[in-house]
């Protein structure tokens, strides 16, 4: 026992210690590339990117590389360790930013099972796509040696456990943390301690999608997304497949006259094998079901279905806000075991129409979808209008910022 909280303490230091030596680092980065700003060499910052689904920075890389200023290079890197990361996740990712982004280049080697080392590509900042997973070789610890580490988050707002999780790791020591919203810097501020001037107010970039106009193709769509943090296996705990999954099914299969969407987690299909909620067999009919019965889509780029949708039945933490500027109801499903919502969650979730059970799951599906009513619409709008989601351009916001910081 002694030992162990031995070791604990000696981890802790050797926390503080790297902290400090990657803080100084910025300084030094920082200085370097000031004087490339001065002699009008160009900035070159690197998107590490992983699973399509969690892409964040379309409006972002997009903006950078319009800027004269700024090289953005997009590199794939798949998730270190994880078993939802097979060859066929990989070919399937790498394809995705592929047909979106065709200057992509690889920063791992599918055949030795080997990644590139970034520093090859000589950037000066690097973004993250996701704090989970990340091969040692793309950490923060190893980047720090030659560019600024960013991130903002891949979902509107992460939950406090999410940072307790990964806080020293990953987030303490990046050079820019680029949060949404006043309320969540200082919910960061208040529960984590977390007053390092590293975290920036800007919006999130996501949310750019919804600042140009957008011609709705009347589809009308229903989408079903479940999230794969089941109880079992998971801080967060949100995720309430188990009491409703087959219901929705049955519920689709019987009202076909409505365009079905099924948008699942990436994670949920290997989830419920390996918690033991589904055989591979029975998982398999079930997609099989969705497929035969509408659009199953397991791809990033999903706002468009977004605002195409008529009504959205999740319990997914991150499309909460994510779905919100859509102005559009959302069946909220509900779990006992769910941890605490951000801040920002917890405002927009008092506009939604909360599922506990399959009782409040019927009601809500025959009201909204059946019976076309919504009485939660205006208090949604008066909402939406005064948090401002999705009103100016986060992008802009953060390469804003960035110059400021390089002096450019």
């Amino acid at each position: 026992m002694k030992i162990k909280l031995i070791r604990k303490y000696l981890l802790k230091i050797q926390d503080v210690i790297d902290h400090k030596k990657i803080l100084w680092r910025y300084v030094f980065l920082l200085k370097r590339i000031k004087e490339k700003v001065r002699s009008g060499q160009k900035i070159r910052v690197l998107f590490l990117a992983t699973e399509g689904a969690k892409w964040n920075y379309d409006s972002l890389y997009n903006e950078l590389k319009k800027d004269k200023l700024f090289e953005p290079l997009l590199l794939y890197s798949p998730r270190a360790k994880s078993e939802h990361q097979t060859e066929s996740d990989i070919k399937k990712n790498y394809a995705f930013y592929k047909k979106r982004y065709p200057e992509i280049q690889l920063g791992y080697d599918i055949k030795t099972k080997t990644y590139v080392n970034l520093k090859i590509f000589a950037p000066d900042i690097v973004f993250y796509t996701q704090p989970w997973e990340i091969y040692q070789l793309h950490g923060i610890k190893k980047v720090s040696h030659y560019a600024l580490t960013c991130y903002s988050p891949y979902p509107l707002a992460e939950s406090p456990e999410t940072l307790i999780v990964n806080l020293k790791k990953f987030h303490f020591n990046l050079w820019k943390h680029f949060v949404i919203a006043d309320e969540v810097k200082e919910q960061y501020r208040k529960e984590l301690n977390y007053t390092l001037s590293s975290i920036v107010v800007t919006g999130h970039p996501k949310l750019d999608v919804y600042l140009t106009p957008y011609q709705d193709s009347n589809k009308k769509y229903v989408i079903y997304a479940p999230h794969t943090s089941f109880p079992c296996n998971s801080w967060s705990k949100c995720a309430t497949f188990e009491w409703n999954g087959l219901h929705i099914l049955k519920y689709a299969q019987t009202h076909p006259e409505f365009n079905w969407v099924f948008k699942p987690h990436p994670d949920v299909y290997a989830n419920l094998i390996r918690n033991k909620i589904m055989t591979k067999q029975e998982v398999d009919e079930y997609y099989q079901a969705w497929n035969s019965l509408g659009l199953y889509y397991d791809t990033g780029d999903y706002f468009s279905i977004f605002q195409d949708s008529e009504c959205l039945i999740t319990d997914c933490i991150s499309f909460l806000g994510e779905y919100f500027p859509t102005q559009k109801p959302v069946i909220h499903l509900r779990s006992k075991f769910t941890v605490n919502y951000m801040a920002l969650n917890q405002e927009i979730i008092k506009h939604y129409y909360q599922a506990w059970d399959l009782k409040e799951l019927d009601l809500h599906l025959k009201n909204i979808l059946e019976n076309k009513l919504d009485p939660m619409k205006q208090e949604r709008l008066d909402c939406l209008y005064q948090m401002k989601l999705g009103t100016s351009s986060a992008a802009q916001n953060i390469i804003n910022h960035i110059k400021q910081e390089i002096g450019a």
